[in-house]
């Protein structure tokens, strides 16, 4: 598993162009929406700063149609809030976008909540030993929930959510403004196991659940006050990420 993830970050860092010839980890021009016909959706990603995650906030930071306002992260993932913050921050000075506001929401999920194990979190705040530049654009002083509620009005242009971790601070949005789900054009959800055994009891030893899927076995209150909302969501399940995976023969390649 840790070489997958692994490969899979560092995949994402060689297609956002931004590893130097020398293999020191630089960063990377904005990306231009100049060219005719497209237009930017503005994207707000709320990611537990797993090193998947990485992967796809690097896509979506290099891609031209996608306009990223923030980066809000779930602090009952498999991050901690310091590290996770501080690796995000990284990350979007890596893309040459030091300016993305980056906050993160509580670490303790809601009621019947599962947290992930403590080494897991230790490693992905440590960014598995991957170095990345400083920042100097400190967090964003609102937390995760209130961010993404002031974000949501001030916008001009409903923001589609990309959830890649635990849906707390989602569901803390709602909890708080119920106004909250009008304001979202759509969620992108990472999360759930729909027609395939779940991921948590094959990672977890001890653990006998067999049908979850981590993103909303470590917190399904918050999940289902999500799905629940009327917000338009589609899911991206643990179904279709097992059909796609990076093997070493495509990372060698590459």
């Amino acid at each position: 598993m840790l070489r997958r993830l692994l490969a899979l970050a560092m995949t994402g860092l060689l297609l956002a162009g931004c590893a130097t010839p020398a293999g020191q980890i630089g960063t990377a021009p904005r990306p231009s929406a100049d060219e005719p016909g497209i237009e930017r959706t503005p994207v707000i990603i709320d990611t537990d700063m797993s090193a998947d995650d990485w992967v796809a906030i690097l896509y979506l930071l290099s891609h031209p149609a996608a306009e990223v306002r923030a980066i809000t992260v779930s602090g009952t993932g498999v991050a901690h809030c310091n590290g996770g913050v501080r690796n995000a921050l990284g990350l979007v000075v890596l893309a040459g976008q030091p300016d993305i506001p980056v906050s993160c929401g509580p670490e303790t999920p809601t009621d019947g909540g599962n947290l992930f194990p403590e080494p897991w979190r230790d490693n992905a705040d440590a960014m598995y030993g991957i170095d990345l530049p400083d920042n100097p654009t400190p967090p964003a002083g609102a937390a995760a929930p209130d961010l993404l509620i002031a974000l949501s009005t001030e916008l001009e242009e409903k923001p589609v959510l990309v959830a890649l971790g635990p849906m707390t601070n989602l569901a803390l949005a709602l909890q708080s403004d119920p106004g909250f789900a009008g304001r979202i054009e759509r969620i992108v959800a990472m999360g759930g196991a729909f027609e395939v055994p779940g991921n948590v009891g094959d990672s977890n030893p001890g653990d006998l659940n067999t049908v979850a899927e981590w993103n909303i076995y470590c917190d399904p209150e918050a999940a289902d006050s999500v799905v629940r909302s009327g917000i338009p969501i589609t899911f991206v399940p643990l179904d279709a990420t097992n059909d796609v995976p990076v093997r070493m023969k495509f990372f060698t390649a590459l």
